[in-house]
């Protein structure tokens, strides 16, 4: 049995996880232009880094997180110094004007929600 997250976030399940000697991250990063978070970790027998994911996050998104055993993690997105700069590609893609569109999206949603709360 392999020990390791399964991650839900929108319509995707990842099982991450590392049979014997390593270690296994869920890292939440915050930028000034967006957020994202990814599993990655170190499998200590053969000193590989890997990445299962890496997703962009917005204000309001959720992530269900648990730690349990399991038989077969999911693919990894390869070794971190392969597939790693691919995955944090697809997150910088994004041209700036999308990023305040965005930003503004979020604000307006977080604004909405505080005034349902009579937060605000």
């Amino acid at each position: 049995m392999i020990k390791g997250f399964i991650v839900k976030y929108e319509d995707n399940i990842c099982k991450a996880g590392i049979q014997g000697n390593g270690f296994i991250s869920l890292e939440f990063v915050l930028r000034k232009y967006g957020s994202f978070w990814r599993t990655d970790g170190l499998y200590l027998e053969e000193n590989k880094r890997l990445c299962w994911n890496c997703n962009q996050m917005n204000i309001g998104d959720e992530i269900e997180v648990e730690l349990t055993e399991f038989v077969d993690a999911s693919n990894s997105l390869g070794e971190i110094y392969d597939s790693y700069e691919e995955a944090m590609k697809q997150v910088y893609v994004r041209s700036e004007s999308d990023w305040v569109n965005q930003m503004l999206e979020d604000y307006y949603l977080l604004e909405q929600i505080l005034k349902e709360e009579k937060l605000i």
